[in-house]
């Protein structure tokens, strides 16, 4: 039989793999149960940083026997080593437990972790410990394993070691395993859980049929010696969605401080496209300047059209100063601080100085000092720049000529609308395994004047599922069409890199308020700190009632590794006291957060932060501005620490609105010397990028 060409081709993709094995790629799926793994047991394995998986199978532990249901795992690698999990377990969608229809069934949420140990050669083996069902109040699946693997070629051993009371006996003693990838797009693995003998297989969709973006693998466990008491159907499958939320040059970089630099002849040695004019012949002085003066405000006026507010750029002989504020680059503003970089060492003379100052609604943010020729040869061979970067400068004025003073595009009386899903879950309850309320929420803010707006939120219904309907139990909490909050808000910037921000107005809360609240931060220069402090008085609209909160909060930054700790304490918006503690992730602009709380019930979660909005926005115009959210965020929690996991709404609640001091003026919270040192090779890719 002869083939045609398309066949040709798709057998050449999938043989193309034939030669050499994945493996040498950390080439690792989702288990069954959402560690990474084979189908029961796990390797010794973990999801890089930055990949996450999310995966489904209808192979359900229930009652001690394997039966037809649904698993839905969400894998994440939070650092080199560590990987963390949820998997929602279910015998039916929607069945109400409480009704002889779902009477017996099962539904439950749980979370696995699992750490690769550090320091072994990799070219001995891996080894790992994890565990599964951790900490929840009714473990259905809790285990604790140890793993090792080793790969041979095209082959992965794992051996193992577990202990779990779960009727199964999966990860009960002793486990291990064999995976064999012959081609890149096929993997055969055997395995025997503590309990029983498996196998199956692995098929990887090429990554060219998906565009590159998603590694996509579809699995079959085949067989197992499972009696058929125990075992409802010979053959169980899932499906699993790898993909890298994060790129190379967004990843945190520890760099050693430059190397001073020696002379000007150093200088305009590495600046190998540019003009020097540095000259001491006064009668060249008049047409040096004129010459210069050009180029500063051919300068500006590209940073006007890059879509930059409140342009301000002053320059002499020796130093050139831009002034700026940055409402295009909204994901994450040192996108704008390496595009301004970028164009003035592409611009001015190899000799001069320079000075970028970023404003918000004219409150500092954060200023950079350097030579162009350091940052001319960063851009153009890599090497270290030499920048000093601060939060509290002044910015001086005084012996600079400021060209075109009155072309700056002003910020204010221009209305900024966000637009954001605005989303309400709840996952594997008794009455199903997924009811929402989704509405469509819009965010409009007024510039005023320096650190002032009028903000309000309106949202408009789009669905619920029926459990969150009229006459259901969590009517109370659908999403309901109409104005949500109208607040006046100040932000002002003290000494000491104090920012401090009150609002006052009406907020909604599933009841309307008339209230105030108030928020100081202050971070160290280096961004390795950070106290805060938060008070607000609500009064209810309607009725004769008053809500008080406070908190205290501290976090610590981990600026090599874009990890942040933080705890908060005292007294929370439903009347609730304690505290929460928190570690965030970020993977570029994408964060992953785990959280504990201890005020009237003890809960732990996990919280997706994702960015609805591109790198770059279109700018402002008179009429106004519209972007997606630039830091989105939905969370997953369960109680913890008791024998029964009853719901628990409307605990450790901050009142939260569209516009606060780490999200509008810290650059949601990564604004900082060490963040910016750690990242130059962001600085240089984004000017790359949008120049």
């Amino acid at each position: 039989m002869k083939h045609s060409r398309q066949a040709q081709l798709l057998l050449a993709s999938l043989c193309a793999g034939a030669t050499f094995s994945s493996f040498a790629n950390n080439q690792t799926d989702q288990a069954y149960y959402g560690f990474t793994g084979l189908f029961n047991i796990p390797n010794a394995e973990t999801l890089i940083t930055g990949e996450m998986a999310v995966g489904y199978n209808n192979q359900l532990e229930f009652r001690g026997k394997y039966v037809d249901g649904h698993n839905f795992n969400f894998t994440a690698g939070l650092f080199d080593g560590l990987e963390v999990a949820g998997k929602v377990a279910a015998s039916s969608m929607n069945h109400n437990m409480f009704y002889s229809e779902g009477k017996g069934e099962i539904r439950d949420l749980s979370f696995n972790a699992k750490y690769q140990i550090p320091y072994i050669p990799k070219d001995w083996f891996s080894l790992a410990i994890g565990a599964q069902d951790l900490g929840g109040a009714a473990n259905n699946f809790e285990a604790y394993y140890v793993a090792a693997s080793k790969e041979i070629g095209d082959f992965r051993i794992t051996l193992g070691g577990g202990t779990t009371e779960n009727a199964t006996g999966r990860l009960d003693g002793a486990f291990g395993g064999v995976e064999w990838m012959p081609f890149t797009w096929l993997t055969i693995a055997a395995e025997h859980d503590a309990q029983a003998l498996n196998a199956g297989v692995k098929v990887h969709v090429p990554s060219e049929w998906t565009g590159d973006w998603v590694d996509l693998t579809l699995s079959g466990k085949l067989y197992s010696d499972v009696d058929d008491n125990r075992n409802e159907d010979s053959a169980y499958f899932g499906i699993n969605a790898k993909f890298n939320v994060m790129k190379n040059e967004h990843r945190a970089k520890a760099f050693a401080a430059p190397m001073p630099m020696k002379n000007a002849k150093f200088l305009k040695a590495n600046s190998l496209t540019k003009q020097s004019y540095y000259v001491n012949d006064s009668e060249n002085q008049d047409t040096q300047t004129s010459s210069l003066e050009q180029q500063v405000i051919q300068l500006k006026y590209t940073l006007l059209k890059d879509g930059f507010e409140n342009v301000e750029v002053g320059f002499n002989n020796q130093e050139i100063s831009v002034i700026f504020e940055n409402h295009v680059f909204n994901r994450n503003e040192l996108d704008a601080l390496g595009l301004v970089l970028g164009r003035i060492q592409a611009s001015m003379p190899a000799e001069l100085r320079f000075t970028v100052t970023m404003k918000k609604f004219d409150i500092q943010q954060i200023q950079l000092k350097g030579l162009v020729a350091s940052y001319q040869a960063f851009i153009e061979n890599g090497s270290l720049p030499d920048l000093a970067v601060n939060q509290n400068d002044y910015v001086e004025r005084g012996g600079l000529k400021w060209v075109h003073h009155g072309a700056k595009n002003a910020p204010y009386w221009k209305p900024r609308v966000s637009l954001s899903p605005a989303l309400v879950t709840g996952f594997a309850t008794e009455l199903g395994v997924l009811d929402y309320s989704l509405a469509l929420q819009a965010d409009v803010s007024l510039p005023l004047w320096q650190g002032a707006s009028i903000d309000v939120s309106a949202r408009q219904h789009v669905a619920s599922s029926d459990d969150y309907k009229e006459g259901k139990p969590f009517h109370y909490y659908e999403h309901k069409s109409g104005i949500k909050d109208i607040l006046f808000t100040q932000t002002v910037k003290l000494p000491f890199n104090v920012y401090n921000q009150t609002q006052v107005g009406i907020y909604n809360e599933y009841y309307d308020y008339y209230g105030a609240k108030n928020q100081s931060v202050w971070q160290s220069p280096q961004g390795t700190h950070q106290f805060s402090f938060e008070a607000g008085y609500f009064e209810y609209k309607d009725y004769s009632g008053n809500r008080k909160t406070y908190l205290g909060g501290y976090r610590y930054n981990l600026s090599d590794y874009d990890i942040t700790l933080s705890a908060k304490a005292g007294k929370f918006f439903y009347g609730d006291t304690g505290f929460k503690l928190e570690s965030k992730f970020w993977f570029g602009d994408t964060a992953i957060d785990l959280f504990y709380q201890n005020t009237d019930v003890q809960m732990v979660g996990i919280g997706l932060n994702i960015p609805l909005t591109p790198r770059k926005d279109y700018p402002a115009t008179q009429l106004g501005q519209i972007t997606g959210n630039k830091n989105w965020r939905h969370q997953i929690r369960t109680r913890i620490g008791e024998s029964a996991n009853d719901l628990s709404f409307g605990t450790a609640v901050q009142l939260q609105t569209n516009q606060s001091i780490e999200r509008n003026f810290l650059n949601q919270d990564r604004l900082s010397s060490d963040y910016v040192l750690n990242h130059l090779e962001r600085l240089k890719e984004a000017y790359i990028t949008f120049n």
